[in-house]
Order: C-alpha cells, then structure tokens, then sequence
C-alpha cells in the first residue's frame, strides 16, 4: 500500500475523532444529559450487535479476500449468514420491549429507530470492508466521517426548527446518519454485492470461515465490555 493510499485511510478516524470532539458539546447544549446517556446505548448496542452478530465472518472475509476466486461469492457467504439471523432476532423481539433493554423506555417508535439502525450498521459495516479491500481510501473514510456530518446537520436543523429535543429527535438524527451511509456503501459497492447476488451459496465453504472467525468473537465481546462497561452500569 502506497503512502498515499495510507493518508486516504487515516482521514477517516482523524476526522471523524475532530467531529467527535465537535458533536458533544453541541449536543450537550441542547439536549438533556439523560437522554445523551441514553444515546450513548446505542452505540453500545450497535457495536455489540455488528461484532456478535457478524459471526466473525467479517474477519474471515479480510483473510480470504485476496485468496478468493470470486470475491462477490465470497461476499454473499460472509454477510447471508448474519443477516438472517440479525433479522429473524428482531422479528421475535417486540419494538417496546427492545427499547425497554436499551433505553429504559417502553416505546414501540424508539424501538422500531433502533432496529433499523442495527440493520443499517450491520449492512454498512460489510460495505465498508469492500471499500477497505479495494484500497478506496477515500470513499473508506468518507462512510466513518460521513455520519457525524449527517448527525451535526439533523441536530442543528431540529434546532432551527424549534422542534422537541428529546430522545426521539436525537435517535431520528442519529438513524438518518447511518442509514444514509449506509446507502451511501451500498451504491458504491453495488457492482460487487449485485454480482453476489446471482452466485450460488457455497456452504460447504462456509463451516471454515466460521470455524476461523468464531473465536474471533471472544476477544472482541471481552474488549466490548472494556469499554462499554462504564455505560452498561451508568444505565
């Protein structure tokens, strides 16, 4: 990889960690600190949900990447399994009652926002490793900085509007950030997931990946908890 192509990965994490530093104290001005808490279990929750959920599949497809005869197969292999069992889990969870574990609020709406913003993430984070293994920096680091840009915009335009600032519009800023984005990966990945799309499922290939990229998930559940564990007990 080229210096070049390096610098075109890093804007990603420096400019979203500048955003970062931008979007509390803005957010902090306007809304009140319980409900920034409770947003903060979002990102607890999404980042819980993309590692378990994942089945480490993720990881395995870095690793054959490069190996793979057609790599839309291989895409199809390591992102189906997941994603059905992703959306059959929240098919059998209730909305009020996903939310009530989150946010400590029984509400259906909250509950429908944070499932689509669990897909969305789940979706977008397999996006991105396409990006991230056809070397396309830029387009990599735009879908990390991206989100925020979007958040900041939805935030300020609840602002001028003199709407309600509570959970609800900051969980309906934060779901338009990342389904955007996520749409955003999806189009620029289109021609590797469509062409995916028409391949068989080789499951025989399968049972390796997830024989590599299960115990993956130990050490990145232990590290969640690391750092989500300060969250976990404030809620």
């Amino acid at each position: 990889m080229t210096p070049k192509a390096i610098a075109s990965f890093a804007l990603g994490p420096v400019g979203g960690a500048l955003l970062g530093f931008l979007t509390l104290p803005i957010v902090t001005w306007f809304f009140a600190a319980e409900d920034i808490g409770r947003l903060s279990m979002l990102h607890v929750t999404l980042n819980f949900a993309v590692l378990v959920f994942s089945l480490g599949l993720d990881q395995a497809y870095v690793r054959e990447y490069h190996e793979s005869e057609h790599s839309p197969t291989l895409f199809k292999l390591v992102l189906l399994p997941g994603f059905l069992i992703l959306t059959l889990s929240l098919i059998l969870i209730a909305p009020a009652l996903l939310s009530s574990w989150v946010f400590g609020i029984a509400s259906s709406e909250l509950g429908l926002l944070l499932g689509l913003c669990i897909v969305a993430a789940f979706l977008s984070r397999f996006f991105s490793l396409i990006l991230r293994m056809q070397e396309r920096g830029l387009a990599f680091s735009l879908s990390q900085v991206l989100p925020k840009v979007i958040f900041l915009g939805a935030i300020g335009a609840f602002v001028l509007l003199d709407s309600s600032r509570e959970l609800l519009q900051l969980l309906v800023g934060q779901t338009l950030a990342i389904v955007i984005v996520c749409l955003i990966n999806a189009l620029l990945t289109r021609r590797e997931w469509l062409d995916g799309i028409k391949t068989p499922f080789k499951r025989e290939a399968l049972l390796p990946m997830l024989k590599y990229g299960m115990p993956l998930i130990l050490g990145g559940v232990a590290f969640w908890g690391l750092t989500a564990t300060d969250k976990i007990f404030i809620r």
